[in-house]
């Protein structure tokens, strides 16, 4: 798994995780609140009817007494009233306590005291109202005392039980917010843990980002030297084609052109021999140059050739007429195109070419020589016309020129 995956997974639980915990502690903080404020109204309601119930005793016990001291007979029946609507009371109390589930074991017991202590007040009340229809003083004194002391009683198991309850109530209002203190505790850990993770994630996107930057750099660098690189290669490659190039005319003029005169030697020669089928050809060689060689010096000959050759430049001027050098001092002249140019005056060409070749003083060092030249010449043979024509030669050593066909 990639490490931006591994980053997403990170950020997602994080904002998950926190978003999670602010819901179940705002959740939890509100049902807190609102068992808070059930408890209050169970609690209020609870103790109204408790106060009610202390009440509606008390004045039951008043109206009892207003009676007596009056002597008036006619409440009788609303005492007997009110003392039902009293025991309705602590029945209605005690079903309360049951369908709100308080489950205080002193509340309940105190509650089922106070169902019998109803009983003996109803008791006392009936013995009180004998003794009052028996006009009994002391009947009526001892009725009154009992009343007093079950009445008294049955306020305090009031406010007993209303104490208890308080402190029920005050032990799970506590106990709630303790529990919201938690929540609240678990939300900053838990916001905390999250806000650090979020951070770890950052921190790790940024070195990640910081990496990328580096690597990217480095690949910049990279690309620039290798940019360089093949700047230098392409350019070793162009000086390298040029080498070759220069190499390769240097090898095909080495080929093709005689090394002392410049002018084209045998091979081209032979090439153009495949190429235009000459029909004209004539071979020319310079008398006694060996001699010539061997009094004035290899060097002096190799500048003499040189200079025959710029003289036969000179007077061969045609595109028609191609001029080699195919030996020490052995020239060959052909023609490309015999249409444009007869055997007859090929060979009044070549013959006017020789008597001013002889004619020709060539100076050098302040020594002046001319020479004289034999030629050979072939108007057949194709690939021998060149043997042909060496043939006439050697026969026109004595004659200048002279042409020879097979």
């Amino acid at each position: 798994m990639s490490f931006k995956v591994n980053l997403f997974i990170i950020i997602s639980f994080s904002f998950s995780l926190l978003s999670t915990s602010l819901f179940l502690s705002t959740s939890s903080i509100n049902d807190t609140n609102k068992l808070i404020d059930n408890i209050k109204n169970i609690h209020l309601k609870f103790s109204a009817l408790s106060t009610k119930i202390n009440h509606d005793i008390e004045m039951n016990q008043a109206g009892l007494l207003s009676s007596i001291i009056l002597q008036n007979t006619n409440d009788i029946t609303s005492i007997e009233h009110s003392f039902d609507n009293l025991y309705k009371l602590v029945d209605t109390l005690d079903e309360f306590n049951k369908n709100h589930n308080t489950g205080i074991k002193d509340v309940d017991e105190t509650i089922i005291i106070m169902k019998k202590r109803m009983i003996s007040y109803r008791l006392v009340q009936l013995s009180l109202l004998n003794a009052f229809k028996s006009k009994d003083e002391e009947d009526i004194l001892d009725a009154l005392t009992g009343s007093n002391a079950v009445t008294i009683k049955f306020s305090q198991e009031i406010n007993k039980l209303m104490d208890i309850s308080n402190n029920q109530l005050q032990e799970k209002i506590k106990l709630l917010k303790i529990s919201n203190e938690n929540s609240k505790q678990n939300t900053i850990y838990l916001f905390i843990i999250s806000f650090l993770l979020i951070l770890s994630a950052i921190y790790k996107l940024i070195k990640l980002q910081n990496i990328a930057q580096t690597e990217l750099k480095r690949a910049e660098e990279a690309e620039m030297v290798q940019k360089k690189l093949q700047e230098q290669l392409l350019k070793y490659n162009d000086d390298l084609e040029d080498e070759i190039s220069k190499k390769t005319k240097e090898l095909h003029i080495k080929m093709y052109t005689h090394f002392i005169s410049g002018l084209a030697n045998r091979n081209r020669l032979l090439d153009d021999t495949y190429r235009y089928k000459f029909k004209q050809m004539a071979l020319l060689n310079i008398d006694k140059f060996q001699k010539f060689n061997d009094v004035y010096g290899e060097e002096t000959g190799n500048i003499a050739l040189k200079m025959t050759a710029e003289f036969f430049k000179e007077q061969l001027s045609d595109e028609n007429t191609l001029l080699y050098h195919i030996g020490s001092d052995e020239f060959v002249i052909a023609t490309k195109d015999s249409s444009t140019l007869d055997n007859n005056q090929f060979i009044i060409t070549i013959e006017n070419l020789l008597d001013m070749y002889k004619k020709e003083i060539f100076i050098h060092n302040k020594n002046t020589f001319n020479f004289m030249m034999s030629a050979g010449i072939a108007f057949s043979g194709r690939k021998k016309m060149l043997a042909y024509a060496d043939m006439a030669l050697k026969n026109s050593k004595s004659k200048n020129i002279m042409k020879m066909s097979p």
